[in-house]
């Protein structure tokens, strides 16, 4: 009976002290934790494929770069996924690849952020815990001229030609007739919580 009770003891401090790093780490920590690593994976991403595009169209013009981007933007965010065992999307409700279509978590976020544009506010950035994973969201707002070329309005922004190289890529292409300052859709980082938790207590340990 003695051992019983001792193993009944040493099994309770398994179970209760399997994780006990969960109950260290506070929601507010991991929101600043995905805040901080959501801001610098996006960032990464978006300049990664901005300086690719952008030389691309220098060296090739921009038809080509078109075609560069079609076959290449999908493997250059999967470098940085793999990089950082995330998994990373461009979301936006007008899509040029239909594997861009928002779920319904990234839709809220897509409509507050226009909400807020709508009212004059600057958008945040959205962090999101869910039960095994931690959703962080951060705008996509065409900023940069360059953009026009291929996000533009058809006829004036977009060169006739080019736009035609845009509906031979993508026939279902509804991610034209932007201008300056509107909202593209959203950077869409989700984190393994455990991850995450581990990467706190990692940086709690080193200090």
């Amino acid at each position: 009976m003695k051992h019983f009770f001792t193993f009944l003891a040493i099994f309770s401090l398994m179970i209760t002290g399997c994780n006990p790093s969960k109950e260290r780490v506070s929601d507010s920590q991991m929101k600043e934790k995905a805040m901080e690593e959501g801001n610098r994976i996006t960032m990464e991403t978006q300049q990664l494929l901005g300086t690719t595009l952008k030389s691309t169209i220098q060296e090739q013009g921009i038809p080509e770069a078109m075609r560069y981007c079609n076959l290449n933007a999908y493997p250059l965010v999967d470098s940085i996924e793999r990089k950082y065992s995330v998994i990373i999307k461009r979301a936006s409700t007008r899509f040029r690849n239909p594997q861009d279509a928002p779920d319904e978590e990234e839709l809220k976020f897509i409509e507050a952020y226009q909400d807020s544009l709508t009212a004059g506010k600057t958008p945040g950035v959205f962090v999101e815990i869910n039960e095994k994973e931690i959703h962080f969201a951060r705008p996509i707002l065409l900023n940069d001229a360059v953009c026009l070329n291929c996000h533009g309005q058809a006829g004036s922004d977009i060169a006739p030609e080019n736009y035609q190289v845009i509906k031979a890529l993508y026939p279902d292409d509804k991610a034209t007739g932007y201008k300056m300052g509107d909202l593209r859709g959203i950077w869409s980082v989700r984190f393994s919580k455990d991850d995450l938790i581990k990467a706190i207590d990692s940086g709690n340990e080193s200090r």
